[in-house]
Formats: C-alpha cells, sequence, structure tokens
C-alpha cells in the first residue's frame, strides 16, 4: 500500500476501528481493490421512536405523605390519615421515573377513603417547581413553605364512602400541573415529584401509608416518550455527489427508518420511527451532515435480501446472550439478528458490527471518550498528536459486573500534520473510523484485553484530493476499560503495523498496485512510494458513561387461590425495575412471549386467569437511549380449597309419626356446580359404662345423592351418623359427618 495508506491505517489503529459489516445477503468488497473513485457512501441516523408509557406509584414510605396543620405549624410525618380540607397535604413521589422531555397525557392521585363523609369540601392541587425535591422535614412550613409552579387545580371532592377507592377519591386530571414540572430545565427521570393540597374547606379523611400501605396514595400517570438510537449505516447503490459522498443523507436514513419499523412491527417493539442524519462537526471545521465518514466501501448483495424477516431473526437479548456465551459473532448474528433490510428495497448494512436490530434494542453501554492518537512513523511524528473524541459502545449482559464484553466504536479524529514533508503533503483531514471487536472478551476487575487480531476495522480520511480508507486488524492487544459504578471508561494501548509496499498505478493515480502486473488493465506501471518506513500508535482514551441498559424485573412467580369460580385476579408488578441513569421511558408487558399481545404499558397492572389457567407474562423496559431488557414471570390459579358442606339437620330429633329426611349442601369459593352426596351412615348407642353398641338391626335408613332418609329412629338415645362427601373440578373433596340423636 501506499505510504499515506500505511499512515491511514495506523491512524485506524489508534482509533480502534472496526469494519462496517453487512447482515443478510450483504457482503463487502475492500475498498483498496477497487478501481474508480471511493464512495463515502455512509450515514449516521439518529432514530427515535415515540411510544406511549404509563407509572403507577403508591407511597412508599411513612414520610412521603405529611401533614401540616396551618401556617407556621410544624411537619407531622408518622401521621395515621391525610386530612384533605382543612389541613396542608404533602404527597412526594420518588421513582416515578418520568423521562425528560415527556408529553403529559393524564394524571391524577387515587385516595382510598377512610371514613364516610359527605360535606362540603374543596382543596387545591399545586406541584413543587424543583427538579430535585427534597424529603418533608419535620420543620415548620416544610410543605406550605415549597416553591410551586403555576399551574393549580382546584378540586371540589364529592362525598366518600369508607374503604371505597373510586371516582370519587380520584383527583381531578393535572396533566398541565405535571406537564410544566417535567419541562424545568434539566428535570430527569430520577426527579421525584412533589404535590401539596392546600388548606380548603370541609373536611376528608384519606388511608396513608402508616395505616395502610396498600391502600396509600398512588401517582397514576399516562404519557408520550420519545427514545432514540444512533444507527451508523452504509448505503448501496445510493446516488454520489461529486466528490463521491452521499448525495442525499437524509434519504438513506428514511430507508433504515422503513427497515426498522418493518421489524419492530413484527416484534412489538415501538413501530414508527424517525429517523434523521446527525449533524457531526468535523475538525476542518466542515458541518456537512454526511461529514461524519463511518465507512469507505463498496457492496454486493446477493438476492436472498428480500426474503421477509421473522422475529426469531431480530431478538436483541438472545443475541446479547449468544455472545456474552462465547459463540463466534457471525453465528450470533445469523441466529438472532440478521435481517437488517426494507422490503424490496436494498438492504440496510449497520457499521460496527451490531445488526440494525441489535444496535436500536440491546444491551449496550454508551461511552463517550475523547484523548489522543500518538503517532510515529520511523522517527518522524506528527508535529501535534491528533485530538481523538467519539463514542464506546460496550456489548455487555452485565452492567455492574464481570462477564464477556464486546466493544463497538465510532471516532473523529483532528487534521494532522507531519513537521517534514513526506510523500507530496503531509496534511491529513476528515479522519474518522468505525469499529467492532470481532470477538467478546471477558472483563474481569474492569479490564477486558482484545488480542491481536480480534479488533477488524475501517478507517477513512482525505489528503487533499484523495480519499483515503484501509481495513485492517489490530496487531498488538488493546485494552478496554470499564468501571460501572464510577461510570467511567477507557481505551489505550501501543499498536504497531508493518513496512508498505504498495503503490499507485501511473496510468491513473488511484488504483493500488505492489508490482506493474497490478496495473494492467488500466495501464502503466506501478509507482512505489519511496518511503517504507514502520509505523506505530499509541491511544490513550477516557470517557463517561451516559447511558447504561435497564434491568427488567418482573417479579418472582406466584400461585395465586382462586376467589370465584371465574378464577382470580393478580398484580402484575415491575416496578422493582431500575436503571442507572435513571432513564426508563416506556414499558410493556405481553402475554406469552415477547411477541404476544400487550396487556399494559404501566408497570403494575391488574390481570386474571380462569381457574387452573396458567400464564406467562415477559416485561419489557426501554430506556431513552433505546437500550432494552426483559424479564418472565409465570403465574398460576389454583384451587386447593374443598368444598364445604352443611348437614342441615339438628342435633337431636323424637321420634317422628312418619319417615324424616334431611339433605346435606356443599358450596365451593371456586366451583359453582359441586354436589354433595351421602355416601354412608352408621347407627350405635352407649352403655351405662360407655361402651358402644350398634343399632343398625333397630335404625332403619336409607339415602340416595345428598338426601338421607330415617325411616325408623330405633330407640331412645341411639345416634345416626352419615357421612357426606363433595368433589370439586380441581379435585378437591370436601368431607364430613353429620350425626342425629334420638331424643324423648
Amino acid at each position: 500500500m501506499t505510504s499515506r495508506r500505511i499512515l491511514w491505517a495506523l491512524l485506524g489503529f489508534a482509533a480502534l476501528p472496526a469494519v462496517l459489516e453487512g447482515t443478510t445477503g450483504c457482503t463487502f468488497d475492500s475498498p483498496s481493490a477497487s478501481t474508480g473513485p471511493v464512495m463515502h457512501n455512509a450515514v449516521e441516523c439518529a432514530c427515535t421512536f415515540g411510544g406511549d408509557g404509563a407509572r403507577t406509584l403508591r407511597i412508599q414510605a411513612g414520610p412521603d405523605d405529611a401533614e401540616q396543620d396551618g401556617l407556621g405549624a410544624a411537619v407531622d410525618l408518622a401521621n395515621g390519615d391525610l386530612d384533605l380540607g382543612d389541613k396542608y397535604v404533602g404527597l412526594r413521589f420518588d421513582g416515578i421515573a418520568i423521562p425528560p422531555g415527556a408529553m403529559i397525557l393524564s394524571a391524577h392521585v387515587q385516595f382510598t377513603a377512610d371514613e364516610t363523609q359527605s360535606g362540603d369540601t374543596s382543596t387545591k392541587l399545586v406541584g413543587e417547581a424543583s427538579i430535585a425535591a427534597a424529603p418533608f422535614t419535620t420543620n415548620v412550613d416544610d410543605i406550605s413553605g415549597r416553591v410551586a409552579g403555576t399551574k393549580a387545580v382546584n378540586w371540589t371532592i364529592p362525598p366518600w364512602t369508607n374503604n371505597s377507592a373510586g371516582p370519587a377519591e380520584r383527583t381531578p386530571d393535572f396533566a398541565t400541573l405535571l406537564q410544566e414540572l417535567v419541562d424545568l430545565p434539566m428535570w430527569a427521570a430520577n426527579s421525584a415529584v412533589v404535590l401539596r393540597f392546600d388548606e380548603g374547606t370541609g373536611h376528608r379523611t384519606a388511608e396513608s401509608f402508616e395505616d395502610a400501605p396498600d391502600q396509600a396514595p398512588a401517582l397514576v400517570v399516562s404519557y408520550t416518550a420519545n427514545v432514540t438510537a444512533n444507527i451508523p449505516a452504509c448505503a448501496t447503490g445510493a446516488p454520489l455527489d461529486a466528490n463521491g459522498y452521499l448525495a442525499d443523507p437524509a434519504a438513506e436514513c428514511s430507508r433504515v427508518a422503513a427497515t426498522l419499523g418493518g421489524l419492530n412491527e413484527a416484534c412489538g417493539l415501538p413501530v414508527a420511527p424517525t429517523c434523521t442524519v446527525i449533524d457531526r462537526k468535523n475538525p476542518n471545521g466542515s458541518n456537512a451532515p454526511d461529514s461524519f465518514q463511518a465507512e469507505v466501501c463498496e457492496t454486493s448483495c446477493t438476492g436472498n435480501e428480500v426474503d421477509a424477516p421473522t422475529c426469531s431473526e431480530y431478538d436483541p437479548i438472545a443475541f446479547a446472550s449468544c455472545v456474552a456465551s462465547g459463540m463466534p459473532l457471525d453465528s450470533c448474528k445469523q441466529m438472532f439478528a440478521s435481517a437488517t433490510h426494507a422490503g424490496s428495497d436494498e438492504p440496510v448494512c449497520v457499521a460496527s458490527g451490531s445488526p440494525l436490530a441489535f444496535h436500536a434494542f440491546g444491551r449496550r453501554s454508551r461511552c463517550e471518550v475523547e484523548g489522543e492518537s500518538d503517532i510515529l512513523i520511523g522517527n518522524r511524528e506528527p508535529e501535534q498528536n491528533p485530538d481523538t473524541e467519539g463514542t464506546l459502545e460496550i456489548l455487555a449482559d452485565c452492567p455492574g459486573g464481570s462477564c464477556n464484553v464486546q466493544p463497538t466504536f465510532i471516532l473523529n479524529m483532528d487534521p494532522i500534520t507531519f513537521s517534514v514533508r513526506w510523500a507530496s503533503d503531509p496534511t491529513f483531514g476528515d479522519l474518522g473510523a468505525a469499529g467492532t471487536g470481532v470477538e467478546s472478551a471477558p472483563l474481569a476487575s474492569g479490564l477486558s484485553t482484545f488480542a491481536p487480531d480480534t479488533v477488524e476495522g475501517t478507517g477513512t480520511g482525505r489528503r487533499g484530493d484523495d480519499n483515503l480508507a484501509v481495513n485492517a486488524m489490530n496487531p498488538d492487544p488493546v485494552d478496554v476499560g470499564v468501571d460501572w459504578a464510577g461510570r467511567t471508561c477507557d481505551m489505550q494501548g501501543t499498536l504497531s503495523a508493518g513496512v508498505g509496499d504498495d503503490g499507485l498505478c501511473e496510468a491513473d493515480g488511484t488504483t493500488p498496485c505492489s508490482a506493474d502486473a497490478d496495473c494492467a488493465a488500466v495501464g502503466g506501471a506501478c509507482i512505489l512510494p519511496p518511503d517504507s518506513e514502520e509505523m506505530s500508535v499509541t491511544v490513550a482514551l477516557t470517557g463517561t458513561l451516559v447511558n447504561q441498559p435497564p434491568t427488567a424485573a418482573a417479579g418472582p412467580d406466584q400461585t395465586v387461590e382462586c376467589t370465584s369460580s371465574a378464577g382470580a385476579s393478580f398484580v402484575l408488578n415491575g416496578s422493582g425495575s431500575s436503571d442507572p441513569e435513571p432513564n426508563l421511558a416506556l414499558a410493556s408487558w405481553r402475554a406469552g412471549s415477547r411477541t404476544g399481545p400487550e396487556l399494559s404499558t404501566d408497570l403494575r397492572t391488574q390481570q386474571a386467569l380462569g381457574v387452573g389457567g396458567t400464564g406467562s407474562y415477559v416485561l419489557r423496559v426501554i430506556d431513552a437511549f433505546a437500550q432494552l431488557d426483559e424479564d418472565t414471570t409465570n403465574v398460576s390459579v389454583v384451587d386447593t380449597t374443598p368444598p364445604v358442606i352443611t348437614c342441615n339437620a339438628p342435633a337431636t330429633i323424637v321420634p317422628p309419626e312418619a319417615e324424616i329426611s334431611f339433605g346435606a349442601t356443599a358450596t365451593d369459593v371456586c366451583d359453582d356446580a359441586v354436589a354433595a352426596q351421602v355416601t354412608s351412615y352408621d347407627c350405635f348407642n352407649y352403655t351405662k359404662k360407655g361402651r358402644r353398641v350398634s343399632k343398625l338391626e333397630s335404625c332403619i335408613v336409607s339415602f340416595e345423592g345428598n338426601t338421607l332418609t330415617v325411616h325408623d329412629v330405633g330407640g331412645y338415645g341411639d345416634h345416626i351418623t352419615w357421612t357426606v362427601e363433595a368433589p370439586d373440578d380441581s379435585g378437591n373433596v370436601g368431607m364430613t359427618t353429620c350425626e342425629v340423636v334420638v331424643a324423648k
């Protein structure tokens, strides 16, 4: 290769690059082997997905619902109930996780009545205008003295019924009030919501956390939220401008949106993304939308890219697990994330080795890095080491711990100039790189080392009017460090390349060659460069983790006792889900599988099953960076309680003038059709010494179905007993012994 290509090869190594890889039906030809102008047919798209979210959060601690009896009074944090109307009442909801930028559709607080009350009562609801609302204290005026937003909602409270939690005990919708808080500058998903109910008129008594935690006030919010994934993509066959760059990068991002939308629809993910070009300012001062050149590539695609993708090909969770298990990357892609095309269009080939499905909804931690690349060519080096900045994304299923990780990179570098003239022009600009680890490596004690030839990459740049590109593997180990708790990352190491021996064909000055025979197609001799010195680069980049994926917690498996013949209701509770930032944006429960029917977009939802029914429920949570996690819980509704039998017979009877019958009945909570049945009887008496004596000869009894009929009671003091059973549909059998005693 030419000396200038050697230089760029090392720049690529310095940036820890990785090749832009195609997916289904896509293969890439080496740019250095192509003839004609190099194509900068790459674009990075910001794909934003809109979705509906819902949150229900009940007061979780005693101090979070508080009272203040008039101005100038201390705050009561241990109140046994909440007195609306004649006191200030404060509610603090910590963990509602409303993401910044959310559009509030509806919001209300649901109270539970502690008493039956009907007098005229009113109050005014305001919100604390703070992105870091502090917990309540016992300080004087700690409720009334908090700074309120400009929005307020008046509430004329209807009559309440004790233990009721219905529309009467529900505040009016205060979406505009909550929207004002969410729109505050620097609002974050971990910002607490504090609501204040001012002194008004009348009196309503609501349950508090101290008195009834499961009936404490609950904040219920519905909203729309956006999540964004940055997706670098390589277009195929797209029109180029005069300089060989994409003529319409926005059109390629639209194609990415179509691809992603079609796959999402089949997999129950946010369906309609809007993908726009990311403006990325280059070190040379240009700010063209396509100035970030993730890859210089020419592609050829086979015919199978038009095959319809299936959801099994679009499983980012399974893909991440596959890589973490040590399977080869290509195998994992083929099994779980290979479909990345838009109908019959040319495929969308995704950068950095992460197929489109995984890149949008995967388990990646995003780190923004910067630093320097120390470049040495023989005994010469640039006048100034190039500043390098960009994004390191770490595929891992263990944020916070140790496991196998795999990096992907998107980096830009400042121009470099050599102090000694070399080749013809010592200045290189428009430098960028994208990359991936070919396979994963273990992360232990915060450090992962990638062995030689395990980081595959492509870099691009310009030298004068020439477009430069090279694909290469790392010759030496590369270290990637991650401190999950400290939210930092780094990548560093010294890398070197061999002596360059490629030149350019004399006839066109663009075709690479190493001998005259390589120029037969274009003519002329192979002009080798005069410089052939070895090159080395040391890279040291550090950064901050700006996002880690969320963790879904669907809760433990449940076995629920039926409460009626229709089965039982139960609560799916995903409120234990978490996110390190936190920036949970969307949640959904699905029945049966990750692609089953959607049940709810709330972290908590009430569902029901019939008697004997079982169900599997998948909780999916997505954060604002389009990273997701899923968890599954199983629920069974069982009937383990036998029916209850009633004998419907008195304790004693006197000898009747005619036969007498007793009909037993059975009831069962879960089986309306349960029936009692007499299975046996006995007649006996006791002597004065307490010895039991059979009276079956003198006692004449018969039974049929649930009824026992006494034809002849026998003698005084005789005991007549009969056994009654009642089986239910679940196999439980109720059994009891009925008895009457013959009295004078």
